[in-house]
């Protein structure tokens, strides 16, 4: 995976993340919504000319941010509170629900903004950078390891359109990947390095789901596998995800579940393929996760009928 991400990261180009001449303001279109997650939905870039102050109320998707130079203060949850500054070479990350200000009254103008706003971000392991009040996190990037690969999917929306999409996800993918190995340094920062990423325990945990999904296992099992005691394991796993094992256990489940679905595959063999006892367990389940159930998903899918 390393490799991977290297390859990508090398194709995204040594000239940094910066390109002044570029505008860009693009959003994939709505079908692969529930078909790909996480999924980048919107890439942005455009040049920063304006003094004043942004508000972005409680937001209700995940975004991504990068600063090519000073791009002022940022205020969290208040504008009466201690600012931070929106540093050159840094990523910042917002989770549902946040709120905050960008004020760009000293930035260094003008300032490329470059952004993403992406969903699935629980999934893909984001809660334990964010799990504080604020929903925030702030990533030193000194590389420029994610700042060149945001930058380089603008340049692909650019020039390709929707025809950018497989690209601009393996591209989100590898930042994804990048910012996964990013070492804690104070309340809300982390450094992104290029040194391999440590397997972490939740990692571990992780991969021991993904490739157990299918049987019927319990937290007992998981904790055994661990060799730890089964309060430690939801302990530290929660810490690291802001979920227990049997929830990210379940969700893995329903993501194999959606993809069944849509391949046509029956509700039972489905329910058999994805650990469940029963199609009344699954469609607990999946309603629980997704907010409908699999029979209202089937027909939400492009070319069925609605009824």
């Amino acid at each position: 995976m390393a490799r991977i991400a290297n390859n990508i990261s090398n194709l995204a180009g040594s000239a940094g993340a910066v390109d002044p001449g570029l505008k860009v303001s693009f959003s994939f279109l709505d079908e692969w919504r529930g078909k790909v997650s996480p999924l980048l939905s919107t890439v942005c870039c455009f040049p920063l000319h304006a003094r004043r102050v942004g508000h972005c109320r409680r937001i209700p998707t995940w975004a991504l941010e990068y600063h090519s130079r000073n791009a002022g203060k940022l205020y969290l949850g208040s504008l009466s509170g201690t600012p931070l500054y929106r540093e050159p070479g840094t990523v910042h990350l917002y989770a549902p629900g946040c709120d905050y200000w960008e004020d760009s009254h000293e930035a260094d103008l003008p300032v490329q903004e470059t952004y993403w706003l992406f969903s699935g971000g629980e999934g893909a392991g984001l809660e334990r950078f964010v799990n504080n009040p604020e929903r925030f996190a702030r990533f030193f990037d000194p590389e420029n390891l994610v700042g060149k690969l945001m930058l380089e999917s603008a340049r692909f929306c650019n020039d390709r359109g929707q025809g950018a999409f497989w690209m601009a996800q393996s591209l989100f993918a590898a930042a994804l990947f990048q910012l996964s190995g990013s070492h804690e340094t104070g309340a809300f920062d982390y450094l992104v390095s290029s040194s391999e990423p440590r397997q972490s325990f939740g990692f571990r945990v992780e991969q021991y789901l993904r490739r157990n999904f299918s049987e019927s296992i319990g937290l007992a099992d998981i904790a055994r596998h661990m060799r730890i005691s089964p309060s430690l394991l939801s302990h530290k796993f929660k810490a690291e995800t802001g979920r227990s094992p049997m929830a990210r256990l379940i969700e893995i489940r329903i993501e194999h579940a959606r993809s069944l679905l849509m391949k046509g595959e029956k509700l039972k063999s489905i329910a058999v393929l994805t650990g469940h006892s029963s199609e009344y367990h699954l469609s607990r389940n999946f309603k629980a996760v997704t907010g409908v159930s699999p029979s209202r998903f089937r027909l939400l899918q492009p070319g069925q009928a609605l009824h």
